[in-house]
């Protein structure tokens, strides 16, 4: 093979990841600001830019929660294997208390439970606002009110998932040890998932002696997990209401 062939074959492997390269990049305004230079760059060293791509791709696929969706930053990625974690001993310590489909369900309700918190807590008004930029400035309120409306909507949903969250772990009447195991585990994952209000609904729920004495302060929920030596240290983070 000559050398004009293989730069042939180079760059035309080449153009096709530039291409790849520049529908990636976030915005339509950032594609036009440098992208085209950088997605020609992208052509004439693509086996840099790809290794690269690869690399970052295999870092970040350990981290997908349920739906599928990468956590970038290292602080999400270290709440992200945390809540994971939180989650599988949930599961766990459930499956002791019920058997065959009603831990399916349990695990169905996490899902939505935890989708739909994420989704919340990372509602984006600026992106959703410009969805309908062609509107307009004269349609501002009617922009806003449908913004309004699209959060309360998901509000709704996710504090149903967290009432049915709660309501599959075991009833406070019949609280033994066993099921302030469970208790304390929720807390924990509630806590990861920062959802506030479910944390106290669980110290209602799981009446522990620091809440009687209402003193104590929560540990980082990120790095430490629920053991019966740090029942006098648990206290639950708090929150605006959804």
């Amino acid at each position: 093979m000559r050398l004009i062939d293989l730069i042939f074959v180079y760059l035309s492997i080449g153009s096709a990841y530039a291409a790849f390269y520049y529908f990636r990049l976030d915005t339509p305004n950032g594609r036009k600001n440098g992208g085209l230079i950088s997605s020609v760059g992208a052509a004439l060293i693509w086996p840099y830019f790809l290794t690269s791509a690869v690399t970052q791709t295999f870092r970040t696929s350990d981290f997908l929660n349920v739906f599928g969706t990468n956590y970038r930053s290292d602080s999400n990625l270290t709440k992200n294997r945390g809540l994971i974690k939180a989650r599988k001993r949930l599961e766990d310590e459930f499956g002791k208390h019920a058997g065959g489909a009603r831990i399916f369900e349990f695990r169905d309700t996490l899902d939505r439970y935890i989708g739909l918190t994420h989704a919340e807590n990372g509602f984006d008004a600026d992106a959703q606002l410009e969805i309908l930029e062609v509107a307009g400035s004269d349609s501002e309120i009617q922009r806003r009110c449908l913004l309004r409306r699209n959060l309360e909507k998901l509000t709704t949903h996710r504090n149903r998932a967290r009432s049915e969250f709660i309501a599959m772990l075991p009833d406070k009447v019949q609280r033994n040890g066993e099921q302030e195991i469970i208790g304390g585990l929720a807390l924990d994952f509630v806590n990861i998932l920062e959802d506030g209000v479910a944390a106290e609904t669980l110290f209602e729920l799981y009446p522990y002696p620091q809440q009687q004495s209402g003193t104590g302060k929560v540990p980082d929920r990120e790095t430490q997990t629920w053991e019966p030596r740090n029942l006098e240290n648990q206290k639950p983070q708090t929150s605006k209401a959804a």
